[in-house]
């Protein structure tokens, strides 16, 4: 990492994460992305301070310790103009990979994802295996999220973040041609 130029390739003053982890292909657009949400990057910070994230390692904590490292690069660098913009994942990644759900969906063994159409990349990996590896990640991401606040919001009846932000509202209507009767019903989804 310390060997190339970052700087050349970034003009910009967003911080990029490191991409030569093994995982980096499907889950760095992701996380970016969670940190570019306001709402999201600031729930992942608080989640630092709550009791509930102390007690047991959780995604919402390692996304915070994320979030906070990026933050802390991006005002260095500023000071600092030697300093590269990237960031490592890795304790994220190494969280993930202990989750049980994760490691079912065969998110981190990148052997069996050769897939069929499109080009592959260097690593061999099929550009639809890639594209359903970053829509398997980016999906069990959220809904893992979500589940860790309801954990800890069990007692408070208010939207999460990850509801706020991704969930949408359903509203089904059917009419009964011989009765004339209608059945509406309304729920959230994420």
């Amino acid at each position: 990492m310390n060997q190339f130029d970052y700087k050349s390739l970034n003009s910009e003053n967003m911080v990029g994460l490191e991409n030569s982890l093994h995982n980096s292909r499907f889950m760095n657009a992701t996380l970016q992305i969670m940190f570019l949400l306001p709402e999201v990057c600031a729930m992942s910070l608080s989640s630092q301070l709550s009791e509930y994230h102390h007690r047991k390692r959780t995604v919402w904590c390692e996304l915070g310790f994320l979030t906070q490292n990026i933050i802390t690069i991006q005002d260095c660098s500023n000071k600092y103009p030697l300093i590269p913009r990237i960031a490592l994942p890795v304790n994220f990644e190494r969280t993930f990979k202990l989750i049980p759900e994760a490691v079912a969906l065969n998110l981190f063994d990148l052997k069996d994802v050769t897939g069929s159409g499109g080009g592959k990349d260097s690593k061999g990996m099929s550009s639809a295996a890639i594209q359903n590896r970053i829509q398997t990640f980016s999906k069990f991401l959220l809904q893992h999220l979500q589940q860790e606040e309801d954990a800890e919001m069990k007692d408070n009846r208010a939207k999460g973040v990850i509801d706020n932000v991704f969930g949408f509202t359903v509203t089904t209507k059917k009419t009964y041609v011989h009765s004339d009767t209608q059945e509406v019903t309304t729920g959230t989804r994420l």
